[in-house]
This record gives structure tokens, sequence and C-alpha cells, in this order.
């Protein structure tokens, strides 16, 4: 006998809520991570890279706080182009009030 409530589940529950209710990547997420497990270590390097530029422009582009920071330091998102390009970039500290 299969495992209905557990088919049911995977299968319609759990997409429909983390995809159409929540509004989140959370499967596709999860098949990447699976995917990603068999990825050699230059596809794995590559994609950290395409994140990391990803995570850089999108925080320049929606954060003010990071562009104005950008700026000050005279940085810009395209030039962080591989992993050892965050050592160029000082660290950020969170200044307790």
């Amino acid at each position: 006998m299969t495992d209905v409530y557990g088919t049911l589940y995977r299968n319609a529950f759990l997409p429909t809520w983390e995809g159409v209710v929540r509004r989140r990547p959370t499967l596709p997420i999860r098949d990447q991570l699976l995917a990603s497990q068999w990825w050699s270590r230059d596809e794995l390097l590559g994609f950290q890279v395409r994140e990391l530029r990803r995570l850089v422009h999108h925080a320049y582009t929606h954060v003010p706080y990071y562009r104005a920071w950008f700026d000050r330091i005279g940085a810009h998102p395209e030039d962080v182009r591989e992993l050892s390009d965050l050592r160029k970039l000082p660290i950020l500290r969170r200044i307790e009030a």
C-alpha cells in the first residue's frame, strides 16, 4: 500500500503552500541542492561566483545603505568578479546603538 498522505503532501500540499500561498522558491532550491551535490569543483565555484555577483548587484540596486557604502569606498558591483574579490572589500561591522 502506498503512503497516500505522503504522496499528497509532497505532490499537492507542499508545492501549493510553498509556491502559491507563501510564494517562496523552496522546491526549486531543494531540487538545485539535490543536483549540486554531484557538481564538480569548477561547477560549484562557478555557481558561487554567479550567486555572489547577483547578491552584490541586488544589494547595490535595492539597498540605499549598501549603494552609499560602495560609492563611498569607490567600488561598484561589477568590481566583484570572483570570490577572492571579497578580500578587497572592507568588513562591515554592526554598530550597537
